[in-house]
């Protein structure tokens, strides 16, 4: 299968139930959703996604709408919905679990993820505007860590890690990719943030050929620079 083009920015349309209950200082979230699965609003057929999330959490203040709750949690999610990769009918699955902490002045959250059937592969031949080759039945595992701290009343700094083995069940196919993200952010209003980082990468084919190895160590580094302005 090829894709030439398009991105998926999780968004869907479909139906959602969830809610909270909290008694004292333990709460229990859940949310429940069935979608379309696609990236637009048109439904190309009549398969669906089935997407689950719960948390359970230790509140040592907030309400439960309050996205800096402060809070320990616990959390696990899991997706699965079919997909036509080149003619193929391939079972994506999706899952993750990890641990969050919110306590000022830090900020701590980490989460392992694992992947089944439709993984992107990257452009072939590997360079720009070239399509994408979506592997219907790989598989890839990957987890991440971060950490922020508040410095002054309006500014934060922070680092995360990130790693990604894609295509596990291959190895001469196998891609590992990292990422060590230091960062900063400052609120110049309470709805108007900015955050900038920089993100030294790697990217290794061990079982790859010469021509793959090579390629992969070319990966660059990444300077990002972010508003976010809530209304």
């Amino acid at each position: 299968g090829r894709l030439v083009g398009g991105a998926s920015g999780f968004r869907d349309v479909g139906v959602q139930v969830f809610d909270t209950f909290q008694r004292r200082h333990l709460a229990l979230s859940y949310a429940i959703m069935v979608s379309n699965g696609r990236r637009g609003v048109i439904d190309e057929d009549a398969s669906k996604d089935v997407t689950a999330r719960t948390m359970v959490s230790y509140v040592f203040s907030g309400e439960a709408s309050d996205p800096h709750r402060q809070e320990l949690s616990l959390f696990a999610w899991g997706q699965r919905g079919e997909r036509d990769v080149g003619g193929v009918t391939a079972q994506r699955i999706r899952s993750g679990a990890g641990v969050h902490l919110e306590k000022e002045p830090i900020r701590i959250r980490a989460e392992i993820v694992y992947a089944s059937g439709a993984i992107p592969a990257g452009p072939t031949p590997p360079f720009a505007d070239q399509p994408i080759v979506v592997d219907p039945y790989g598989r890839a595992i990957g987890g991440y860590l971060q950490a922020r701290v508040r410095l002054l009343d309006r500014a934060r700094v922070g680092l995360r890690y990130e790693e990604l083995h894609r295509q596990i069940d291959d190895p001469r196919a196998l891609r590992i990719s990292r990422t060590l993200a230091p960062m900063v952010e400052y609120d110049i209003v309470p709805r108007v943030r900015l955050q900038a980082s920089y993100e030294k990468r790697w990217l290794e084919a061990p079982g790859g050929t010469p021509d793959a190895r090579t390629i992969a160590a070319s990966m660059g580094d990444r300077v990002a620079v972010q508003a976010t302005v809530i209304f």
